[in-house]
């Protein structure tokens, strides 16, 4: 019984974990879409100058440590924020999809020795001939501490039903085979001294 309730705790933990993240990545799309929309719109204005070094752009992008990028058509790097970097956050065959519509990924962002979960979304700049892509980011950082923290109070959750459901079948058990066990002795002491004797 308490591997059984091992075993079913253990799937149901995953489910809802995996369900639990999804969840929490999914609540940062709509904030990406908003970004990546701005971003375009400002690349798309002929009369403003889009540098994403800047700091303090106008537009959706508005903090230094905000990861976006604009592509060309084969994904090389054409802007970059300084938290993004010089290399495309996503792959050439991910930019490849981009061309059928927007695409979310999640990748690691940074340098070789500190890298740090991002969830991105790249999607076409609507309307441009040179088939530039837009790619914003947003940190995972707080949905993998929240998942980490939901994990920690299944496994905690979990080691507790399995020791209560265990003993609480070991309890139930016992009390259920109480009167066999009684009338286990009674049939070891008529063999013993009455052959002609019968159970109780």
């Amino acid at each position: 019984f308490a591997a059984a309730t091992l075993v079913l705790f253990g799937i149901t933990g995953v489910l809802f974990e995996r369900s639990f993240r999804d969840g929490l990545e999914s609540s940062l799309d709509p904030g990406l879409r908003t970004q990546a929309d701005g971003l375009s719109q400002l690349l798309r204005d002929p009369n403003t100058v889009v540098d994403l070094r800047d700091e303090s752009p106008t537009g959706a992008l508005r903090t230094e440590e905000a990861v976006a990028q604009v592509l060309d058509a084969d994904g090389r790097v054409l802007q970059s924020t300084e938290e993004a970097g010089r290399r495309p956050v996503i792959s050439r065959s991910t930019a490849r999809d981009v061309r059928r519509g927007r695409v979310y990924a999640n990748v690691e962002v940074g340098s070789e020795r500190e890298r740090e979960p991002f969830r991105v979304l790249a999607e076409p700049v609507p309307g441009d001939d040179a088939g530039r892509i837009v790619v914003v980011g947003e940190s995972l950082e707080e949905t993998d501490e929240a998942v980490g923290r939901v994990r920690d109070a299944l496994l905690a959750g979990g080691a507790i039903a399995v020791v209560l459901g265990g003993l609480g079948a070991w309890l139930l058990a016992g009390a259920a085979l109480r009167p066999v066990e009684r009338m286990r002795r009674q049939a070891a002491e008529i063999s013993e001294h009455d052959a002609t004797s019968r159970l109780a």
